[in-house]
């Protein structure tokens, strides 16, 4: 039994809500692993100079995915989404 493409439509919607998602999800792991390390002083997290360093080191990733990865998954996928249509 093949899916039809009125079956498989709803796929690239949702992989778009879940990219947008999982950049939120990221930037909030990455503050609550910050706070978690300024509470305990735990030594796991890679650290670069100082606390302020090391959040804006970690943050600065989140942000470059956040800005340019999920536009550029978004796009990718509404092209999809546009030639299964």
């Amino acid at each position: 039994m093949s899916a039809t493409p009125s079956e498989r439509r709803p796929r690239y919607p949702l992989a778009a809500v879940a990219l947008v998602l999982a950049a939120f999800l990221l930037r909030f792991a990455i503050e609550s692993a910050i706070d978690s390390y300024v509470e305990t002083g735990s030594t796991w997290l890679l650290t670069f100079g100082t606390v302020g360093e090391t959040a804006t080191g970690y943050l600065l990733a989140a942000n470059l995915l956040a800005t340019v990865g999920v536009p550029a998954g978004a796009f990718y996928l509404g092209y999809r989404y546009g030639m299964t249509a």
